[in-house]
C-alpha cells in the first residue's frame, strides 16, 4: 500500500512539472530585460520577471511577503539570490550559476541551478524539474527537497525533520560525491542512488523503492547507528557495515559488503522473497558477535574469505547459510574486488560452496557497466562438496570506476553471472591535476603535471555525449574545438588515460 502511494505521488510530481515547464513567465507587473549587472530588491505582493537573452550579474534580494520572480529560459544569473520568507515564491527556467544559496520560501527549477554550498531553512521547498548541480546541501528544520530531474552534490546533511523525494526513476538519479548524514528527517528516492563516501545514520528514515542492480551504491562505509533503512534493490557497500541501533530492511533485495560487517545492535530483517528470504555477503564477520547482539533474521549469509562467520549456530534459526538464491547464483557463497596498489593491479576474489560438473570461471571487465569485454579465464574444480577460493588479477586496472563481474560455465555449456562489481582505482601519476575551463567555444585542459595520451568526452547534464576524442597533451594544456557549439549550460568532461582519470564540470556561456 505504501509503496503504491509513493508511486502514485511519483507520477503526480511528474505531471506537475510537466505543466510547469510549459508556462514560461507571465503576469509580470515588473520586467527586467538581461543583460543587467544592476541589484534587484522585491517588495510585497512584487511580480517580478527576468527575461530577454544574457546574463543577470547584480544581486537578487527577496524581502517582502507574497512576492515573486520568474528567470526565463535564455537567462543566466550569476549574482547572489536570497528568499527570506516562507511567502516569497521562484521559478527559474534559465541558468543559475552562484555562489553559497541559503532560502526560505518556495523555488521551482525547470532550468539548470548550480551552487557551491545549498541550504533550505526551516519550511522550505526546493523542486528540482531540470539539472541540479551543488556543492554541500544542508536541509534544516522542516525543508523538503523535491527531484524529477538530474541531481549531483559533495557532501548531504539532513537535520530536524527534513525531507528528501527523488521521484526521478533512472538508475542513475542521485550522484552524492562525498557523504549522506541522516540526522533526522525522511530520504526517499524511487531511482538509483550512488554515494561515493559513506553513510552516516543517525536517525530518520532511510526508503529506496528502486528495484535495479545496485540501486545504493556506497563507495565508503555505512555507519548505521539508529533510524529506519528500508530497500527493495540490491545495495553495494565497498566499505564496512556497522549495525550499532538502527534497523535494517531488505524488501526482497540483497546486500553485498566489501569489508567487515559489525552487528553491534539494532536488526537486520528480510522480509521475504519467493524463496523466503534476502542475501547478504561480506569480507569478514565481527568475530565477537552474538545473537544476544543485533538481532538478524530472514536472510541468507554468504561469506567469500571467512568460512567461521558462516556458523549456523551464530545466527537466529530463520538465517540459512547455504547459498544466497535471492542475491547471488547457487554456485557462489561470495565474490569480490579490491585495488592492490602495491602490485598495481586490481583482485577478483570469489568463492562456491560445492560445485557439480563446473567446467571454467570467465572474468569479464567493464567501463560503463553495459558492455563488458572478456579479461581472462580460470578454471574450476569441476566436482566438490568442499569451499572452493579462486582469484584473478587485473594487470592492467582502470583508472577510475571499472565494473567486474563472473561469468561461470557448466560442461554442458550452461552458464551463470555474477552481479555486476563496481570498483575505484586511484591515478597513479601522484599529485595529478586537471583544471577545465571555457572560452569562445573551446574547452581548454590545463594539467600540472605531464599526462601524455588520452581520451576525452563531454556529455551533457542530460547524459548525452556531445563531444569525444583521443588527444595528446603536450606542454601541459590542450584545447577543445567541438564540430558544432555547445549550448550554453553545464557540462561533465571526462578524461582517461591508461595512468589517469578525471571528471571535470565546466559553464559554457
Amino acid at each position: 500500500m505504501c509503496r503504491s502511494i509513493y508511486t502514485l505521488l511519483a507520477l503526480l510530481a511528474l505531471t506537475v512539472s510537466s505543466f510547469s515547464a510549459q508556462a514560461q513567465c507571465s503576469s509580470c507587473t515588473i520586467t527586467i530585460t538581461v543583460p543587467s549587472s544592476s541589484g534587484l530588491s522585491i517588495a510585497d505582493n512584487d511580480q517580478v520577471c527576468i527575461t530577454g537573452t544574457g546574463t543577470f550579474s547584480g544581486n537578487i534580494n527577496m524581502y517582502g511577503e507574497n512576492s515573486t520572480l520568474c528567470i526565463g529560459e535564455n537567462v543566466i544569473v550569476t549574482g547572489n539570490v536570497g528568499l527570506n520568507d516562507n511567502t516569497l515564491t521562484v521559478t527559474n527556467y534559465g541558468t543559475i550559476d552562484i555562489g553559497s544559496f541559503s532560502m526560505q520560501g518556495t523555488f521551482i527549477n525547470n532550468g539548470s541551478f548550480s551552487s557551491t554550498n545549498f541550504q533550505l531553512n526551516s519550511g522550505s521547498t526546493f523542486t528540482n524539474n531540470g539539472s541540479l548541480d551543488v556543492g554541500n546541501i544542508k536541509l534544516n528544520n522542516g525543508s523538503t527537497l523535491n527531484n524529477n530531474g538530474t541531481l549531483a552534490s559533495s557532501n548531504f546533511n539532513m537535520n530536524s525533520n527534513s525531507t528528501f523525494n527523488n521521484y526521478n526513476t533512472a538508475s542513475d538519479a542521485v550522484l552524492i560525491d562525498g557523504d549522506l548524514s541522516l540526522n533526522s528527517g525522511n530520504f526517499n528516492t524511487a531511482g538509483g542512488i550512488e554515494i561515493t563516501g559513506n553513510l552516516e545514520g543517525n536517525g530518520g528514515d532511510f526508503t529506496s523503492t528502486y528495484t535495479g542492480d545496485n540501486a545504493i551504491v556506497i563507495g565508503g562505509d555505512a555507519n548505521l547507528n539508529s533510524g529506519n533503512f528500508e530497500t527493495t534493490g540490491d545495495m553495494v557497500i565497498d566499505g564496512d557495515v556497522y549495525l550499532s541501533g538502527a534497523d535494517l530492511i531488505l524488501d526482497g533485495a540483497g546486500m553485498m559488503i566489501g569489508g567487515t560487517f559489525y552487528p553491534y545492535s539494532g536488526s537486520l530483517t528480510g522480509t521475504g522473497s519467493g524463496s523466503g528470504c534476502e542475501g547478504i555477503s561480506f569480507g569478514e564477520l565481527w568475530e565477537w558477535y552474538d545473537p544476544t547482539d543485533a538481532s538478524i533474521t530472514n536472510v541468507d549469509v554468504c561469506n567469500s574469505t571467512d568460512p567461521d562467520a558462516t556458523d549456523p549456530s551464530q545466527f537466529d534459526s530463520s538465517v540459512t547459510t547455504c547459498n544466497c538464491s535471492t542475491l547471488l547464483p547457487v554456485e557462489f557463497i561470495g565474490y569480490n574486488t579490491t585495488a592492490d596498489y602495491d602490485n598495481a593491479q586490481v583482485k577478483v576474489a570469489w568463492s562456491t560452496s560445492s560445485e557439480t560438473n563446473s567446467a571454467y570461471f570467465v572474468i569479464e571487465k567493464s567501463s560503463d557497466g553495459y558492455s563488458f569485454e572478456v579479461l581472462g579465464e580460470v578454471t574450476a574444480m569441476g566436482n566438490t562438496e568442499s569451499i572452493a577460493y579462486y582469484s584473478f588479477n587485473d594487470t592492467n586496472p582502470t583508472y577510475g570506476k571499472a565494473y567486474y563481474r563472473i561469468k561461470q560455465i557448466d560442461i554442458d555449456g550452461t552458464y551463470a553471472y555474477t552481479d555486476v562489481m563496481v570498483q575505484y582505482y586511484e591515478n597513479k601519476v601522484a599529485g595529478a591535476e586537471m583544471f577545465v575551463s571555457a572560452s569562445e567555444g573551446t574547452i581548454q585542459l590545463s594539467f600540472n603535471k605531464n599526462v601524455g595520451e588520452g581520451n576525452v568526452e563531454i556529455i551533457s547534464v542530460g547524459g548525452q555525449i556531445v563531444f569525444q576524442q583521443s588527444i595528446e597533451v603536450d606542454n601541459y594544456t590542450y584545447s577543445l574545438q567541438p564540430d558544432k557549439p555547445l549550448a550554453a549550460g553545464i557540462y561533465i568532461v571526462k578524461f582517461n588515460s591508461t595512468e589517469n582519470y578525471w571528471v571535470k564540470k565546466v559553464k559554457v556561456d
